[in-house]
This record gives structure tokens, sequence and C-alpha cells, in this order.
């Protein structure tokens, strides 16, 4: 796989902070931000192997 640069991020909205995960494949065309509800979350097998397939494709993935 393509290196990649990870990083945890905050994004402040109101008097809420939500934490996130950014994942950018060297040489990124897009990201794509997965939103959860219902219980999903940012660590959820199966929204992780949907994000490492996008970013197999060249985009970045913030898993919030």
């Amino acid at each position: 796989m393509a290196n990649q640069t990870e990083e945890f991020v905050t994004i402040p909205v109101d008097e809420v902070r939500l934490e996130g995960e950014l994942v950018l494949p060297d040489g990124a065309t897009g990201l794509v931000a997965f939103a959860h509800g219902s219980g999903s979350s940012r660590k959820s097998p199966r929204n992780n192997f949907v994000a490492e397939v996008l970013r197999s494709h060249g985009l970045g993935t913030l898993l919030f």
C-alpha cells in the first residue's frame, strides 16, 4: 500500500468536540467523511474495511 498520513483530529461544533481519525494516502484525490449513527463508530470493523478500500483507490477518509 502507498504511504499515507494518519492524524487524530478534533472538530469543534458549538459546545461539542467530535474526535476523528483522518487518513490521507499520498496523492489523495478526494476525501470521504463518515458520519456514524445507530451505535456505529470510527472503530467499527465494517467502517474501517470500507475506509481501507476507499484509501486503496486514492481517497482520504475521515471517520468520526
